[in-house]
């Protein structure tokens, strides 16, 4: 009998190490060197492809502090072998003391692998002697690929993990529409992480999958939050690596507010010129917003504002300039609370009020001015007076 308990004991033993999830972290790689981003000459002429501005090395220098300081055991560190990618990883195992796999399967939809492994070794120190990077000739070149085909791509792969018996933590570094693509495959939820941004599952051998964390270190501050596509994405308010949902701070308002003052000042912010790059029509001067139309309008698009149901606001924008500025703040599901303003030759503040319905959504705020027309704006202010 105490045969048959023992090997009772050690076959529940075996399964509970069997139905064990395995923990997998999933990083995006820091800001790369696009137009209109912060790169040198000296970063373009060093770039295999694609690798990171000065900010992008310092968001992965962060993300690998405060990975070290969470002084999780990282079984395995796996990157992407795209050099934005790889760079990121570079840092990163710098930080904690690892060394990092390539594997092409992590690569972003679509994209090309121009980077060899020869290449990659020459600029980077920490990949493991024993890496290889294979490629076929898929894998060399763009091809057509949708979100869903992306997320079958990442679940393979992480699957693939839990195949190899790998006992320990993950740590996955790729790109953003990968992890938005493999975590909707695996969980059901929507996660955009930005640059050095972190979404953080639990997976068991049967596929199942949970959405344990997502966002970002708590050691960014909004000075390193960044996108190359714009400079927050829709929700600029999950500040944290936090259990997911993450938790918003109360006054969004105040960042709202003080992020335009970040534009003004000619500093990294959550506003964004249209078209999401610098153009020649929109230009700070002295402080101040300066935007010039001809036959389209131009302007600017603030970050999401999840404004109170109910809620009577007030925009104040100061502004001079010929012609007329339209200030609007897209909403759903009731369409856009809109006003136009004529511009005076004399600076002045213009004001616009609106009250907000009970379950409606505030996306964004947008600030043009008409075809033909000149504007310069020196400060703009949302207050709730509710």
């Amino acid at each position: 009998m105490k045969i048959i308990a023992v090997i009772g004991l050690l076959a529940a033993m075996f399964l509970s190490a069997a139905e064990k999830p395995q923990v997998v972290r999933l990083v995006r790689h820091g800001q790369p060197g696009v137009e209109g981003s912060d790169f040198t000459p000296a970063d373009r002429k060093a770039w295999i492809s694609l690798g990171l501005t000065p900010l992008g090395r310092k968001q992965a220098e962060l993300t690998g502090q405060y990975l070290k300081k969470e002084n999780v055991q990282w079984k395995k560190v796996i990157a992407s072998p795209q050099e934005r990618a790889a760079e990121t990883a570079d840092i990163i195992c710098g930080c904690i003391g690892k060394t990092y796999t390539l594997e092409p399967n992590l690569r972003e939809i679509g994209n090309a692998i121009p980077e060899t492994l020869s290449a990659l070794r020459r600029r980077f120190k920490n990949i493991d002697p024993e890496a290889v990077l294979e490629l076929t000739p898929q894998q060399r070149r763009r091809f057509k690929e949708n979100n869903t085909q992306q997320g079958i791509r990442g679940q393979k792969v992480i699957m693939d993990l839990l195949s190899k018996k790998i006992r320990g933590p993950v740590l996955l570094v790729t790109h953003g529409n990968f992890i938005y693509a493999t975590v909707y495959k695996m969980t059901g939820k929507k996660v955009s992480p930005w640059n050095c941004g972190m979404a953080e599952l639990k997976v068991w051998p049967d596929g199942k999958a949970e959405l344990v964390k997502a966002a970002y270190p708590e050691i960014f501050t909004l000075e390193t939050l960044t996108s190359n596509q714009f400079r927050f994405h829709m929700n600029p308010w999950s500040l944290t690596f936090l259990p997911y949902p993450a938790k918003r701070p109360e006054d969004p308002l105040t960042v709202f507010n003080g992020e335009f003052q970040n534009f003004l000042a000619g500093k990294i912010s959550s506003w964004r010129r249209s078209g999401g790059t610098l153009v020649k029509n929109v230009s700070i001067q002295d402080g101040k917003i300066v935007i010039r139309s001809q036959k389209s309008p131009q302007g600017l698009f603030s970050p999401t504002v999840p404004l109170v149901p109910g809620g009577n606001y007030r925009c104040v924008i100061r502004a001079q300039g010929k012609g007329a500025i339209v200030c609007s703040f897209q909403s759903y599901p009731y369409g856009p609370h809109k006003q136009k303003m004529d511009l005076d030759v004399e600076l002045r503040d213009h004001e616009f009020k609106f009250n907000t319905r009970m379950g409606e959504k505030i996306f964004f705020s947008r600030i043009e001015i008409e075809p033909n027309s000149e504007c310069t704006i020196a400060g703009c202010t949302l207050v709730c007076e509710k």
